[in-house]
C-alpha cells in the first residue's frame, strides 16, 4: 500500500469528520506519526471512536465508498482504488489487544490536535501518554518500536509521575509496569538489537541505547516506589 495514498484517504476523512462533527481519534502507526515519531512503515490505518460517534463514522465511511464489516470490538473497512486495497482499523469504546486482552478505555481521553510535519495536516491522536500505553499494553514487535521511537522522539516531553497516573486511570497500572520492566530487559540483554534490524535493517548506537535505558528506569521509578 503506498503511504501517499493512505494519507489522502485518512486526510479526506478527517475533513470529512470534522465538518459532521464526528470526534475520532487516530491511533495505531499513523497516530504515532502524528507525534513525528514513526520510523517504520505502515499499510494501514486505525482510528478508535466512542460508541457514540460510530454509526455516524460507518455512514461517513460508506460515502467514502469503503465496505463496513458489522460492529464488534474491532470494526474493519476496507476500499479497493484500482489494484490497491485500503483497510481501516476501529477501535469502539475501547483500544484491545486481543492477544493480551489488556485494553486502553477511550473514556480518559480527549482528542490532542496536532500538526504533524510527517503527516502534513492536523490529526486529532490520543495524548502522548495514552498512545504510548496503547503500544505498552500490545508489545508486538512493531509496537516495541514504535514505543521506543516514542521514548527516543519525545524522552523530554514524558513524566514518570504522569504516565504512572495515566497507568492508573486506564486500569493499566501493572500491564504498563510489566511491559517496561520487559522493555528493559531487552535494552539490558541485547534482545532490542535484533528486533531492531528485523524490522529497520539497521542497529541503534549504544549511547542512544544508554540514553533510552535511563529513560525507562526512570518511567519505572513510580512503579516501584
Amino acid at each position: 500500500m503506498e503511504e501517499s495514498l493512505l494519507l489522502k484517504e485518512l486526510k479526506a476523512l478527517l475533513d470529512e469528520s470534522k465538518k459532521r462533527g464526528i470526534n475520532v481519534f487516530v491511533i495505531g502507526a499513523f497516530g504515532v506519526k502524528a507525534y513525528d515519531s514513526l520510523i517504520r512503515e505502515s499499510h494501514d490505518l486505525d482510528l478508535a471512536v466512542v460508541s457514540d460517534s460510530f454509526e455516524k463514522l460507518a455512514q461517513l465511511l460508506k460515502d467514502l465508498g469503503f465496505s463496513v464489516r458489522p460492529k464488534n470490538i474491532w470494526v474493519t473497512a476496507e476500499k479497493q482504488i484500482g489494484d490497491q486495497e485500503i483497510d481501516v482499523h476501529i477501535a469502539v469504546d475501547e483500544i484491545l489487544d486481543l492477544n493480551s486482552q489488556n485494553s486502553f478505555p477511550l473514556r480518559h481521553e480527549k482528542a490532542v490536535l496536532l500538526s504533524s510535519e510527517q503527516l502534513g495536516f492536523e490529526v486529532p491522536a490520543l495524548s502522548l501518554y495514552g498512545l504510548l500505553i496503547t503500544k505498552l499494553i500490545s508489545f508486538r514487535e512493531k509496537d516495541i518500536i514504535d514505543a521506543v521511537s516514542i521514548l527516543m522522539e519525545k524522552a523530554d516531553a514524558l513524566n514518570s509521575q504522569e504516565l504512572y497516573q495515566k497507568a492508573f486511570e486506564s486500569n493499566n497500572y501493572q500491564s504498563v509496569q510489566r511491559r517496561l520492566n520487559e522493555l528493559r530487559e531487552f535494552f539490558e540483554s541485547g534482545e532490542i538489537d535484533a528486533i531492531w534490524y528485523i524490522w529497520l535493517r539497521r542497529m541503534l548506537p549504544s549511547e542512544i541505547k544508554a540514553a533510552l535505558l535511563g529513560k525507562i528506569n526512570k518511567l519505572l521509578k513510580p512503579f516501584t516506589d
